[in-house]
């Protein structure tokens, strides 16, 4: 608490009065987090009448039986909510971890070894990240097609691009990690493959777990990714998206409410086991100088 009063102390007027508009933008976005969250449960616990006539009103009676219809109504091409959970958790948990893994492995590669051809990778990895890919779709889902992808477990080779993002941070990550622990490992006798998988690789986990973690997050909220190329494997949030047609239909539009607020338990449990994880700088250390 005194270093934190004392870092205050030290700021300037300037720089107090940004911190503070910064935390009340963050404020504000938070709360608008919570009030939509709060309106999403809400919305599910009324009638479908009551929730078209008065949106923004408190529910009459609070009917949390919506959420056990949820469970029972929601099916998408004869998939019930067991198969749209099996299926995003396939999607959701595999693909990332081959999406990182990838580019873990070509980051320590470009990091720590000198080959022809390595500013061209770092070249194309700028040109990946800079040109937009608008319009691809149609080709992509082509290419798919004819390598027998599309609703196919297949799909999950897909995730294995090692350009982007990731690929910047884990290559600053093992940048960062000094060389004496390659030296030491070569010293007793490991090759290239060891000091790769057991030494290096275990240094960078805890960066490689946290993008895996926000990528996990993002492909369980993904809807087209399933919606094109796994039409009749559906996952949670693709069904929800279909599902949301046949509540209209049928006046079930609080059921809809209801799987969309179970549907987002499980990115806000793994959030908040993970969320220390994701927020906290990542330090490497081990050396003595």
């Amino acid at each position: 608490m005194k270093i934190r009063k004392n870092i205050l102390n030290r700021r300037s007027a300037s720089q107090s009065a940004v911190y503070i508009v910064a935390s009340i933008l963050i404020g504000l976005l938070v709360l608008s987090y919570v009030a939509s969250f709060f309106w999403g449960i809400m919305a599910a616990c009324k009638t479908h009448k009551e929730l078209l006539m008065e949106p923004f009103a408190w529910p009459k009676k609070w009917n949390f039986n919506n959420f056990i219809l949820a469970f029972k109504s929601l099916k998408v091409y004869g998939v019930g909510l067991a198969g749209l959970i099996g299926n995003s958790l396939i999607l959701a948990f595999f693909g990332p971890f081959l999406a990182i893994g990838g580019s873990t492995i070509l980051a320590y590669v470009v990091a720590k070894y000198n080959f022809v051809g390595k500013k061209l990778l770092l070249a194309v990895n700028v040109i990946v990240i800079s040109l937009p890919l608008v319009g691809t779709q149609g080709s992509t889902y082509r290419v798919f097609s004819s390598l027998k992808m599309i609703d196919s477990p297949l799909l999950l080779l897909n995730f294995i691009g090692n350009f982007g993002p990731n690929f910047l941070y884990m290559l600053s990550c093992f940048k960062n990690i000094s060389n004496t622990y390659m030296e030491a490992a070569r010293i007793d006798g490991a090759g290239h493959y060891k000091i790769m998988f057991k030494v290096m690789i275990p240094l960078a986990i805890p960066l490689a777990s946290a993008l895996w973690i926000m990528s996990v997050i993002s492909t369980w909220n993904d809807v087209n990714m399933a919606l094109l190329y796994w039409p009749r494997r559906p996952t949670l949030a693709t069904g929800i998206y279909l599902f949301r047609e046949i509540a209209s239909r049928t006046n079930q539009l609080n059921v809809y409410y209801a799987a969309v607020m179970l549907s987002s338990i499980p990115p806000l449990v793994l959030f908040s086991i993970f969320h220390k994880k994701i927020l906290a700088n990542v330090t490497f250390g081990g050396l003595k100088g």
